[in-house]
């Protein structure tokens, strides 16, 4: 049985993670600034292992990841800015190896291999990088978007506000380059 150190265990990407690791019947360690919220006793309660970790706290990473034989690397610029969450992720990657962490799979975000210049996907980029360099074994998972946001109505606020609305799902209540699709005339 694994030992998966999940990170952004009480969020949604990785809560479901941890979740799904749980239910699969591997121990997983549930890494978190704040190991007291109603999130992390959720996960408590389904038999996590709740530590805690401040991807800013170098020594807190290296302590919970001590053991655990992957980890599931979840990183964000949202809430503070792309080069701390490059910071950050290198940051975890280096304690993970430290760690002798056996594999590493990071959530990235679709394209960010390539050069964008789309700001948080070239911070994946940089993190991305620095993984393969690490010496660890790695996966990298790159969604391009999650159901949460359509059911949340980010996209279709991203919609209606896109420079190329044309290109927004027909039923998105922006303005759309597209005719209206109606029966072909009689000719």
């Amino acid at each position: 049985m694994l030992t998966v150190a999940v990170t952004g265990a009480t969020g949604a990407q990785g809560g479901a993670t941890a979740r799904a690791l749980l239910s699969a019947g591997h121990q997983v360690r549930a890494l978190t600034r704040r190991p007291d919220s109603p999130a992390a006793d959720a996960l408590r309660s389904l038999g996590a292992e709740i530590r805690h970790a401040d991807f800013d706290d170098r020594p807190s990473l290296e302590a919970a990841l001590a053991g655990a034989d992957s980890l599931f690397a979840v990183t964000t610029p949202f809430g503070t800015d792309t080069a701390t969450e490059v910071q950050q992720g290198t940051a975890l990657i280096d304690a993970a190896a430290k760690a002798h962490v056996e594999h590493i799979v990071f959530t990235s975000a679709a394209h960010a291999d390539r050069d964008t210049g789309v700001p948080h996907y070239d911070s994946k980029q940089l993190i991305e990088q620095h993984l393969r360099a690490a010496g660890v074994p790695w996966t990298v998972i790159a969604p391009a978007a999650f159901m949460d946001n359509y059911a949340s109505g980010w996209t279709s606020t991203g919609c209606a506000t896109a420079p190329s609305p044309g290109r927004c799902p027909p039923t998105s209540p922006s303005r759309s380059s597209r005719p209206p699709t109606s029966a072909p005339s009689p000719r």
